[in-house]
């Protein structure tokens, strides 16, 4: 009896299987019919809603809009005479042929700078150019390129200065330090080294003049102090030494009648420091003397 009861309930559960099975192809077959339907629609609604073509006057206004300058020129002046909107055409194409020969002399003269290797006059030009016309792609390229060649030239005169300046050749580090500040001037490395290499000169052009003035040598000694006067002007013991040396020197030339050079020497002397009354006093009496020796003298 359980068997049979069994077999009963297979056979009756097992149609239901059959049906679905059957139903399964169908539905899928519905979706697929559905989706293709759906894509025909969407495709025919784009035909339906594609565009019409735009004339030159559409198309050189949207570009003058857009900022594309050039581009607007060649539309605009496609605009024939007889259509409706002539007289705005010409209005907008005088002002983007301004922006564009506005820009081109710019580029020129960015171009100029450049061949003559004045980078940042010619970064400059380009600046101006691409306020101008930001869309550019002319001028973009060369703000790129220029920046390339600042990037090059800084790179080149930092590692010069670096070499110099391990090479004890300060002055040439000096220069070389200086262009490379011209580029990047707020580059720590840079500015660090610049200061290194001046303070090393500044010692450097002191101990020659003592070591020169030591030896009797007083122009040399004063090119060294003037050197350093020049880098410090206002340091205390770099006034005094070069002051000093001119009143030396000074009275060198008046022991051996070189009046008018003891002057030149009293003079500077004064200029560096004129609170030395008593070198006022000398320079007034060699002056007098040099006027009598000119009534004595035919």
């Amino acid at each position: 009896m359980e068997s049979s009861e069994k077999l009963n309930q297979n056979t009756l559960t097992k149609p239901k299987r059959i049906r679905l099975r059957f139903l399964f192809p169908f539905l899928l077959g519905a979706l697929v019919w559905s989706a293709g339907c759906s894509s025909f629609s969407i495709d025919k609604t784009l035909k339906i809603k594609k565009p019409k073509p735009s004339d030159s006057y559409t198309r050189g206004i949207a570009y003058y809009l857009e900022g594309f300058f050039e581009s607007a020129v060649i539309e605009l002046k496609n605009v024939p005479a007889d259509h409706p909107n002539f007289l705005r055409a010409k209005k907008y194409l005088q002002r983007a042929e301004k922006r564009v020969e506005h820009v081109q002399t710019h580029e020129k003269a960015a171009l100029n700078f450049r061949g003559k290797k004045q980078l940042l006059d010619a970064l400059n030009e380009v600046e101006k150019a691409l306020k101008a016309y930001p869309k550019n792609r002319r001028i973009h390229r060369l703000f790129a390129d220029l920046n390339q060649d600042i990037e090059t030239e800084f790179n080149q005169n930092f590692r010069k200065g670096r070499e110099n300046f391990n090479q004890e050749s300060y002055e040439k580090a000096k220069i070389a330090f200086r262009k490379a500040q011209q580029f990047k001037p707020e580059h720590k490395p840079t500015l660090e080294y610049l200061f290194k290499t001046e303070n090393r000169l500044l010692e450097r052009y002191q101990y020659e003049g003592r070591v020169l003035l030591k030896n009797g040598d007083l122009d040399s000694a004063l090119e060294s102090f003037e050197l350093a006067h020049k880098m410090k002007p206002g340091h205390p013991g770099i006034k005094a030494q070069l002051v000093n040396t001119y009143n030396s020197r000074a009275l060198k030339n008046y022991r051996e009648e070189k009046l008018n050079e003891a002057v030149d020497d009293l003079q500077r002397s004064l200029e560096i420091n004129s609170h030395q009354e008593s070198i006022k006093k000398q320079l007034q009496q060699i002056e007098k003397r040099i006027l009598q020796l000119k009534k004595i003298t035919p």
